[in-house]
């Protein structure tokens, strides 16, 4: 999605399209410390260097330029640019979990769950996958109900052998509860 965000921007400057995204976006970088970023051609020049001057974090800071896109998506007047960017996302994600399960027809009983940012902030998002897997493949996915880690920790609780009980997942959501936010680092 971040890539399809620049390509928009730089596609839009270049037809002389005034380009809500390219303001959006100024601003989330002028929020995050890249005030220098002013112009397209800063735009280019950050883009540029970001692998350089981040060389483990640049993929977590490109990727949530992304966040730029879902809250435009969000207004009462979105720009089209914005929603198109979404739907097609959205689209590639239905399919790549579509063709996982019709190629392995052993999960294709199970209950697709989806998480991360996109599915949970982006309403458009999640309606546009969630509507297509059904379209292709039939049960409606869901949202997850826990975060990454606790998944994780409750499929370590069985070593992936069989389902937590509900009693082994009552016991660590309450040991997460009982963790104050600064154990968490």
């Amino acid at each position: 999605m971040a890539q399809a965000l620049f390509r928009t921007i730089n596609r839009q400057r270049d037809s002389g399209e005034d380009s809500p995204l390219f303001t959006d976006l100024m601003g989330y970088l002028h929020q995050r410390e890249y005030a220098y970023v002013r112009v397209p051609q800063d735009l280019q020049l950050w883009f540029d260097n970001v692998c350089r001057d981040h060389p483990t974090e640049w993929r977590n800071i490109l990727g949530d330029t992304a966040s730029v896109v879902t809250a435009a998506a969000r207004r009462d007047c979105p720009p089209p640019s914005a929603t198109e960017i979404i739907r097609a996302s959205a689209l590639s994600m239905a399919e790549t979990i579509s063709l996982a399960l019709r190629r392995y027809p052993a999960l294709a009983r199970l209950q697709v769950v989806c998480q991360g940012g996109m599915f949970e902030f982006s309403p458009l998002y999640r309606h546009t996958v969630f509507e297509a897997v059904a379209a292709a493949i039939g049960p409606v996915p869901r949202l997850g109900a826990y975060r990454p880690v606790v998944g994780a920790l409750l499929l370590s609780l069985t070593y992936g052998k069989h389902f937590p009980s509900n009693s082994q997942t009552s016991d660590l959501l309450a040991a997460m509860s009982a963790i104050s936010p600064a154990d968490h680092c």
